[in-house]
């Protein structure tokens, strides 16, 4: 099973509506978990789906959690209803060695999934950080705008440290969203972007579109639409794809 992460600890640069359409992507052709570690619950309203037996947070009391299937090839465990999940967060500040249990999770899951799915919250904490210990494969969403591209730096500088740390193998992309081709400043700073992070910078962005606040609100993928922006999504997920092969 490979375990994928949407990560930045910035909040609003699309990184739920992603985790949700690449899950959905990986889903056509591949059984998918998909854990939604974050307290705002946004990927769990979009699944449409707060069983109490699937709340992740579960998994780091050691009670018996049961993954909700919510299409033929996605299971889901949930952030719960309310803020539920930050009772958690403060369970492990608390407890920091429980963190480790994630790992346990993903392991016994191992063999029942080709891929896990991880959306997190908009912050840095010791969850995030056992989340990118035990991912092998980052995706960093961000705006190409120059406060979304200072948290880039501190995000680039997390991974580094959690490779040392000792998780080697991990792989990490930065997806440029809500990118506007008719923005100078933007284009400027894609191309500054892509010169600073040449390895990891992924060529295919994705357009402003009001068309993908429209798939959230009936609850569906954006990529298996008509509308121009579901090609940006499948060129970004095919070369998703490329590199992860390679």
């Amino acid at each position: 099973m490979k375990v994928i992460s949407f990560i930045n600890h910035k909040g609003g640069v699309g990184k739920t509506t992603l985790a949700f359409n690449y899950a959905h992507y990986l889903g056509q052709k591949n059984k998918v978990l998909f854990m939604d570690l974050d307290p705002q619950m946004a990927a769990t309203f979009l699944f449409d789906n707060f069983e109490d037996k699937a709340f992740v947070g579960r998994i780091f009391r050691e009670e018996t959690v049961t993954p909700s299937a919510v299409t033929k090839n996605i299971d889901l465990l949930n952030s719960g209803s309310g803020l539920r999940l930050l009772e958690i967060k403060s369970f492990l500040h608390a407890r920091p060695a429980r963190a480790h249990l994630l790992k346990k999770y993903l392991a016994a899951a191992a063999d029942k999934y080709d891929y896990c799915v991880i959306d997190t919250a908009p912050q840095i904490d010791m969850l995030l950080d056992s989340t990118i210990m035990n991912s092998q494969v980052c995706i960093i969403p961000v705006q190409s705008e120059i406060l979304p591209i200072l948290g880039l730096e501190a995000i680039n500088k997390l991974i580094e440290e959690i490779r040392l740390a000792g998780n080697n193998a991990i792989n990490y992309f930065v997806a440029v969203n809500m990118f506007s081709k008719v923005t100078n400043l933007q284009k400027k700073i894609l191309a500054e972007m892509k010169a600073k992070y040449p390895k990891i910078v992924l060529e295919n962005y994705i357009r402003r579109s009001i068309a993908v606040v429209e798939a959230q609100e009936r609850k569906t993928p954006i990529f298996k639409s008509k509308k121009e922006v579901a090609a940006d999504f499948l060129r970004m997920f095919r070369e998703l794809d490329r590199k992860m092969v390679t």
